[in-house]
């Protein structure tokens, strides 16, 4: 009776063929260690040499490594433990990301998606802290004749490596026309460097939006409790931080927002605690981002 084309020995042949074999021998080998007939031996030796183009000068290695793969004996067990190997490899690397994540004693986010199911006004997305938790329901008021506004605020920060993927997933599912971006209040356990090394990695996820604008915006300054007017000590790691931002937005050619400036000039907006705003202050910042999303809008129309 024919042999079937399609035998285990052959599809387990196949399945390592784009791994860097063999040479000459390679079918003997075959022969010999699973008694293969010459056409399936063959026919593997093809499949290797076909997809590989194997140069000369590797060849002994290269045949170390397919007799190295043959030796086994037990193939399901060589898979499983590969895959056991793949599985360790991926956790060795999610605790590796969480011994660098930096914990605040109290975290908070804060997703609000609306519209879900219309499409009929211009979609925004303001991500922020808890200046934006503030402004953001202004700005939702004063837009609601021009576009359907939604939120994500967070404690997260630049520097933590878990926020750029909770922001990947939640621009996996809904689409935005424009993007308000401010992060840089919290997160005081990561360094500048730190913070640094992730501008660009949360910029490469906006940028991937197609057909989105971003506009960034830098951080406000950071004043004593105790005296409203006097700057903390913070505060010159905020300048670092707005500078690495402008850096970095010059160079893409990102607006940049200005809410520094609304600090840094009006002590009276700040509220006892010198780093959140009160009213006055919180009106002072919707009125200039609407007024910014205002102007993307109607640049995204022409």
């Amino acid at each position: 009776m024919q042999k079937s084309g399609n035998t285990p020995k052959k599809r387990f042949l196949t399945l390592f063929a784009p791994l860097p074999l063999i040479k000459r021998g390679a079918k003997i080998e075959l022969n010999r260690r699973y008694h293969c007939d010459a056409d399936e031996s063959a026919a593997a030796v093809s499949i290797v040499a076909t997809r590989m183009n194997i140069q000369e000068e590797n060849m002994q290695l290269k045949e170390k490594n397919l007799i190295k793969i043959l030796n086994i004996k037990n193939i399901p067990l060589f898979l499983f433990s590969l895959s056991v190997f793949v599985l360790f490899q991926s956790c060795h690397k999610e605790n590796d990301r969480r011994d660098k994540a930096i914990k605040e004693r109290i975290e908070w986010s804060h997703s609000w998606i609306e519209p879900t199911g219309k499409n009929d006004h211009p979609r925004v997305l303001i991500i922020g802290d808890s200046h934006a938790e503030r402004y953001y329901g202004v700005i939702k008021s004063k837009l609601a004749d021009t576009a359907y506004c939604s939120k994500f605020t967070s404690s997260m920060s630049l520097g933590d490596p878990y926020y750029p993927r909770r922001l990947e997933l939640l621009l996996e599912q809904y689409r935005f026309d424009i993007i308000t971006f401010n992060n840089g209040l919290h997160g005081k356990g990561y360094t500048e460097n730190d913070y640094e090394k992730y501008i660009p990695v949360v910029l490469h996820i906006f940028q991937k939006q197609k057909g989105t604008r971003l506009i960034w915006i830098n951080t406000t300054a950071v004043r004593k409790k105790e005296n409203l007017s006097e700057l903390a000590d913070f505060n010159k790691r905020v300048l670092l931080r707005n500078n690495l931002v402008k850096k970095y937005m010059k160079k893409n050619n990102v607006p940049l927002l200005d809410f520094y400036s609304i600090g840094i000039n009006h002590p009276e907006f700040y509220a006892k605690d010198g780093v959140h705003f009160n009213k006055e202050g919180v009106l002072a910042e919707a009125y200039l981002l609407s007024k910014e999303i205002r102007k993307q809008l109607l640049l995204s129309k022409n």
